[in-house]
This record gives C-alpha cells, sequence and structure tokens, in this order.
C-alpha cells in the first residue's frame, strides 16, 4: 500500500461531518481524517497550518463560503478539492468545477460515488508521489555523482560549476570547502546474527543521518559499502573551520545514537578554489587512515595530530616510499640494512626528534595503507591497543625509535609473507567450511579473516562475490539447514535445537525460523514426522 494522505473536511453542519466521517473505512482507500472545520474560514486557517493532500468542502456556509475558499486555496495550492452540493446549489458547484476542482458529489453522499472519487484521487496522489521521488532521486544521484567526481579530481572546476548550476547547486569557492572521509565500524558486519537486509538498513540509517546534518551546505557520496566522502562548502556564509568540526563531531554521535553503529571520520583542510577540493579530499583521506592510533569511532584532524616545529626541514629523511617497495621485496635482510642506513643519515644531520618522530608516524600509516589495501586483516598490527602512537613519541632516544620501526617493519613483512601464501580462493574455501563445522559457536568473518590473514571487510567481499550472498546469510542457512535436520531426526527441545545450531536467544531462533520456513519450530517437527523427508533436502 502506498502513503496515507490527510483530508481536510468543510462543512457548516456536524451531522453531515459526522456521517461523512463514518461513511467509510478511509484508511484502506489511503487517506485519514486530518482536519474538520465547519467554515471556510476556519477551513483556511487549518489548511495554513497543516499539511493536506486532499480537501472536500459543502458550498453554502457562514463567515467564508466554500466557492471563495476554493478561489483562496487556489492562490495557494493545486490540492485536489472535492465539492459537496445539493440540486438547487448546482450552479455554485459548475462555478466551482471552472476554479479547477477536482468533482462534485451530490447530497446525501453516497458511499459508492465517494468511495469511487476516493479512488481516482488517492491513484493521481500516487502517481505524483512517485514521480517526484524519481525527481528527488534522480536529483539526489546526480548531485552525489557529481560530488564524488570533484573530491577525486575527475572533473576541472568550470565542470564542477556547470553541473551543479544545472541542479540548481552554486558553490562560491572563496567561501572555503572543506572535504571529509568517513568509514562505518567494521564490527558490525563481523555479527554473524545481522543478515545483509539488516546490515543495509543500518549503513541507510547512517547516511541519512548524515545527510540531515549535512543539510544544503554539502554533498554526501558513497565510495564503497562502508566508506563515504562529504564535501562541505557554503554558497552563502564563510566555512568556518571550527564549525566544520562541530558539525563532523555532531555527527559522528547521532550516527553511533541513532543509527547504532560506529563511524570514523577524517577531517581535511580548508581550501578555498574548487580545484583544491581534490587536495583536502586526500587529506581527509590520510586522516582517516591514521585510526589505528586514533581508535576507530573517532573524528581526526590535523588539530589532534603533532605539529612538528616550523623550523624544521621539511626533508622526508626516511624515504619511506623505498622502504615499502624493499618490505614487498621480502628481503629482510636488505630492509634492515635500508632503514639501519636511514638512521645513521637522522644521527649525521642531528634531525630534530620532533620530525623523525614525525616521519615515523607517516611510515606506520604507510605500512597500514600497505597492508589493508591487500586485503590483510590489519587489526593484529594497526590499532590503538599497540599504542604505536604513545611509544613514538615517548620514545627518548634514537635507538628506541630505530627498534620501533624496526619491529613494526619487520612484523608487517612477516604478515605480508603469511598472506601471500593463502589464495583468495582458499580463504573462501576456508569459511565455508568453518561455517559448516562451527555454526554452533559465536563464528564470525572477523575471528575467520584472522585465520587467514585477511581484512574481514575484503574477505566479505570475495565470499560474496564467489557464493552470491554474504557470509552472515550463508552462515544463517547452515544453521536453518541443521535446526530443521536436529527437529525432524531428534526429540530435542526446541531451546535445545536454538542452543544447538548457535542461538542463545530463543525468540531470535523462532523469529528467524518461521521467516526461514514459513512454519514455527514446532509445526516443523510435527510435519517432518508425518513426512518422509530425503537426506538432500535437509
Amino acid at each position: 500500500m502506498g502513503a496515507i494522505y490527510n483530508v481536510l473536511l468543510v462543512d457548516d453542519e456536524p451531522g453531515a461531518l459526522l456521517s461523512l466521517k463514518y461513511l467509510l473505512d478511509w484508511e484502506q482507500l489511503g487517506f485519514t481524517i486530518a482536519g474538520e472545520a465547519t467554515n471556510g474560514q476556519q477551513a483556511l486557517d487549518l489548511f495554513h497550518d497543516g499539511n493536506y493532500a486532499l480537501v472536500i468542502t459543502d458550498m453554502k456556509m457562514p463567515v467564508l463560503s466554500g466557492l471563495d475558499l476554493i478561489a483562496q486555496l487556489r492562490a495557494l495550492s493545486d490540492v485536489p478539492i472535492i465539492i459537496m452540493s445539493g440540486y438547487e446549489d448546482f450552479s455554485f458547484a459548475q462555478k466551482g468545477l471552472q476554479l479547477g476542482v477536482k468533482d462534485y458529489l451530490l447530497k446525501p453522499v453516497e458511499e459508492d460515488d465517494l468511495v469511487r472519487l476516493l479512488k481516482s484521487v488517492a491513484a493521481e496522489l500516487e502517481n505524483e508521489r512517485m514521480l517526484d521521488k524519481k525527481l528527488h532521486f534522480g536529483l539526489s544521484a546526480t548531485k552525489e555523482r557529481i560530488a564524488r567526481e570533484w573530491a577525486n579530481g575527475f572533473m576541472n572546476a568550470e565542470e564542477v560549476t556547470e553541473r551543479f548550476n544545472l541542479i540548481d547547486i552554486h558553490v562560491r569557492e572563496r567561501s572555503g570547502i572543506c572535504c571529509i572521509a568517513a568509514e562505518l565500524d567494521s564490527e558490525a558486519w563481523n555479527d554473524s546474527s545481522m543478515t545483509d537486509n539488516d546490515l543495509q538498513i543500518k549503513r541507510f540509517a547512517a547516511r541519512n543521518v548524515m545527510e540531515d546534518i549535512i543539510g544544503l551546505s554539502g554533498c554526501l557520496f558513497e565510495e564503497s559499502d562502508m566508506k563515504y566522502g562529504i564535501v562541505l562548502y557554503s554558497d552563502l556564509d564563510e566555512v568556518e573551520r571550527a564549525d566544520v568540526i562541530a558539525r563532523i563531531s555532531l555527527m559522528s554521535q547521532h550516527v553511533q545514537q541513532y543509527a547504532k553503529i560506529g563511524i570514523t571520520f577524517g577531517i581535511g583542510k580548508l581550501v578555498h578554489a574548487i580545484n583544491e577540493a581534490v587536495k583536502s579530499y586526500e587529506d581527509a583521506k590520510r586522516m582517516l587512515d591514521k585510526q589505528f592510533f586514533f581508535g576507530k569511532q573517532s573524528v581526526i584532524s590535523e588539530e589532534r595530530l603533532f605539529s612538528k616545529e616550523a623550523n624544521d626541514d621539511e626533508q622526508n629523511w626516511l624515504h619511506a616510499n623505498e622502504l615499502i617497495e624493499q618490505l614487498d621485496k621480502q628481503d629482510s635482510e636488505q630492509l634492515r640494512e635500508l632503514l639501519t642506513h636511514r638512521w645513521e643519515l637522522l644521527a649525521k644531520n642531528q634531525v630534530h626528534s620532533n620530525l623523525i618522530k614525525t616521519m615515523i608516524l607517516e611510515l606506520f600509516i604507510e605500512l597500514f595503507r600497505l597492508v589493508k589495501e591487500q586485503g590483510i586483516d590489519y587489526e593484529q598490527l594497526f590499532n590503538p591497543r599497540q599504542l604505536d602512537y604513545e611509544r613514538i613519541m615517548g620514545a627518548r632516544s634514537l635507538t628506541d625509535l630505530f627498534q620501533i620501526t624496526w619491529t613494526k617493519v619487520q612484523e608487517t613483512a612477516e604478515l605480508i609473507k603469511s598472506h601471500r601464501e593463502l589464495s583468495s580462493e582458499n580463504a573462501v574455501k576456508v569459511a565455508k567450511r568453518l561455517a559448516n563445522e562451527r555454526y554452533a559457536d559465536n563464528i564470525s568473518m572477523k575471528n575467520i579473516a584472522s585465520q587467514v590473514y585477511m581484512n574481514a571487510a575484503y574477505l566479505g567481499q570475495l565470499f560474496k562475490a564467489e557464493t552470491g550472498i554474504g557470509f552472515n546469510d550463508y552462515l544463517f542457512q547452515v544453521r536453518m539447514e541443521n535446526a530443521k535436520r536436529i527437529l525432524s531426526s531428534t526429540d530435542m527441545k526446541v531451546y535445545e535445537v536454538a542452543y544447538a545450531v548457535g542461538y542463545n536467544d530463543l525468540d531470535w531462533f523462532y523469529k528467524k525460523f518461521k521467516q526461514h520456513t514459513g512454519l514455527s519450530a514446532s509445526e516443523y517437527r510435527i510435519m517432518s514426522a508425518r513426512t518422509i523427508i530425503p537426506p538432500a533436502m535437509i
């Protein structure tokens, strides 16, 4: 069924209003009586204050007649209007029809006539609603596509301005532009009780919260199932850095409060040219990658980072790219030799400790990216519990800093090596095997991923690409099929069956079992006792 539309009834006879109100089941036809008035002026006041999709009015009324009411309503809205009139008022009805009313009903109103008219109006209103919805989503999709291409550098300033102008959006670049990168917490995706549909609802809720807070001051766009980009701008006021941070902090709180899912934000630099938005977005993504220092569900900006002294040389003495390249070759001896040489240069040139610490943090970020991009489970090496940030900032000597850095580089190399020894195909097979063997346990994609040295989100994508369904849905099917098998072949109590297939919440098991089979657990047991079920069907 479509939407329920509000109706305003207008008649100076209370009995007529009451009769009309209880003549039929309005909600079954898609309407609800949201307002009642006994004269035209009262109706006009109610219309100003309410949101009405249909007006049904008498013609002869005190204070303001039905005809005058229609004329004033037409100056405000094209809301459908139905006239109620007697034979003697037919000339008034004709004038009403000239003002664009939908139709008229003869008093006393017959149920069949009213039902016919209401069905016609409901169909028209529903068509208009769907057209508006399509237009809204069409504009939203266009706006999102422009923002994504803009932030990622696929459009120049002229193209951005031209395309936004077409959908009546105006960006004053001198007012300031700030990009934000966001990532939903993967913990929800590792909850085995959540189906793909449950997760989509959470994503939808999180997106709605973010869009509500952004309002008309920016665009939200999706980069993947878990990652979003935001471009904040203004066509009137200056974009203030403090306001951006406050708004994103509020967004973080509300997503967690209302969508019930954690989210981490990285805030880019404030820029003042359309072409510089790509730099702001790159900066935002770098901030987001620092989440392993600050923890998930954080709002990370340059204000939170350690700032090196202004007089320090900007040269990156560590040459992180060369270290990453050597690490990728899996030559531990050459890697240590290269890192040792870098430390000798740092000591020889007496590089300030603050700058060295900043460069090590940046190197750790690059290591984090390398691991993450290869779909490896990075949680065991890169997370706030490792206290990397605290140990780097608290180190008192160059030797201490070398040991911290070499340990992390070495651990990263070992993690990558282990990951490469296990192919993606084997990882999916392992996930399926564990789901079939350990369905009774609190198993999740996260703990499976840790066993195959993969990132849980990445393994989840591989699993869905190969099997056609998400891991949680696969596990759900395995549990339900085993529940059916146990119910039909044993006399275990239902709560024992629920526990045996991995459900500690009996109500949840009842709900999911009936959703899967169309029968309650008890009904299924009775049915299976009457029917010989071949093993292949279980």
